[in-house]
């Protein structure tokens, strides 16, 4: 397998940071890595990520994309859940 574009984070239901997640990702040998956590769902907020922590996420995800430049192609992405609000 060359990458996995679809993972998620402890911003929605994921129990591991994206850190971890991205370090995982280059112990496993990937080239190609996306987080895509799930977007707000007011119905079921329990398995998404809230709005206010959007700005919170994408900082993350663009910190981790020049800290491991070079040795993964991280991409930023959100699942769209049908219901979202977005």
């Amino acid at each position: 397998m060359k990458g996995d574009l679809h993972t998620h984070t402890v911003f929605s239901d994921g129990i591991n940071t994206a850190e971890e997640m991205v370090q995982a990702a280059i112990t496993a040998g990937l080239r190609e890595f996306g987080i895509s956590d799930h977007s707000f769902t007011p119905f079921d907020p329990g398995y998404c990520m809230p709005p206010e922590k959007y700005p919170e996420y994408v900082q993350t995800i663009r910190e981790l994309q020049k800290k491991y430049a070079g040795q993964i192609d991280l991409k930023c992405g959100l699942e769209l859940d049908y219901y979202s609000d977005n």
